[in-house]
């Protein structure tokens, strides 16, 4: 990722939901009570995409954890080129 914010909700995301979430729902999820953050980002799932202007069709994409356990989702904004515009940490 090259913008540091970005980054940083990323970690916030995973940070806190590692210390948040039980282990047994890791073990369910990834086979495995103890995570790193990379593995916490390859189960997200989409919860909802939509887009500020209807013409320019979807661009924003909400992306939380399985299983109705936290309210967050991290938010996926992109540009016209489909490149990524900003990513945050969201409820």
């Amino acid at each position: 990722m090259e913008n540091k914010d970005d980054e940083n909700e990323v970690q916030l995301f995973c940070s806190h939901h590692l210390v948040e979430i039980d282990e047994d729902y890791w073990r369910e999820n990834l086979g495995t009570p103890n995570q790193d953050p990379k593995r916490v980002l390859e189960i997200l799932v989409l919860r909802s995409h939509w887009s500020a202007d209807e013409e320019d069709g979807i661009d924003n994409f909400d992306f939380t954890l399985p299983g109705e356990v936290t309210d967050y989702v991290l938010a996926v904004k992109f540009t016209e080129d489909g490149e990524v515009g900003w990513i945050a940490m969201e409820s």
